[in-house]
């Protein structure tokens, strides 16, 4: 409480100081005053409207404490003002996925498979294997599932293996295939 209490007095006292603000609301977020913390956030946001980190900040903050629909309009503003961050399109695929907005999750999850993460690559595949906010088509899921392989994503590689080892994903079973990804798979995982 001294920290929330030392930090208070901070923003009273330079009350535009985006650093100290940042502080309190780490701080109040320590102590589970997460209303306090939205509250610091937003007056950061106003401080630094066209700071892409202020808007990804507190959407991240309201996401944490399950107001996802209060977080969409910081977090599409952070990708706006910051259009190649990954962590916003990720942030963005849990909220939207949180709401029940699939075809947003989805084209937000691709936007980031298409930057080159791995983990939104190996997403983006479950969607087209699963069918989920889209037609299943397991040409894409296996695209995406090596792509996601082929960036380090070890869990992909793992499925490739298991892909290759009884066919599947459109692809027939190839033993030598399933033995390359299985030991990629377990020397990725040292």
């Amino acid at each position: 409480m001294d920290s929330v209490e030392t930090c208070r007095k901070a923003a009273a006292e330079v009350p535009r100081n985006v650093a100290v603000l940042r502080n309190l609301s780490t701080s109040l977020s320590s102590i589970g005053d997460f209303n306090g913390a939205v509250e610091v956030e937003r007056r950061i946001v106003a401080l630094l409207p066209d700071d892409a980190r202020a808007h990804y900040d507190l959407a991240g903050t309201l996401g944490f404490v399950r107001r996802y629909g209060e977080a969409v309009g910081p977090i599409e503003t952070a990708i706006r003002l910051r259009p190649g961050n990954i962590p916003s399109y990720q942030a963005a695929a849990i909220i939207y996925v949180r709401l029940g907005r699939i075809s947003e999750a989805i084209s937000v999850t691709q936007k980031a498979a298409e930057l080159g993460d791995p983990i939104s690559m190996f997403d983006l595949a479950g969607y087209f294997e699963r069918g989920i906010g889209v037609d299943a088509d397991p040409a894409q899921a296996f695209l995406w599932t090596r792509r996601a392989a082929e960036s380090g994503h070890v869990y992909a590689m793992r499925l490739l293996a298991s892909v290759y080892l009884e066919g599947g994903l459109g692809q027939p079973p190839d033993d030598a295939k399933a033995e390359d990804w299985a030991r990629r798979a377990r020397a990725a995982s040292r």
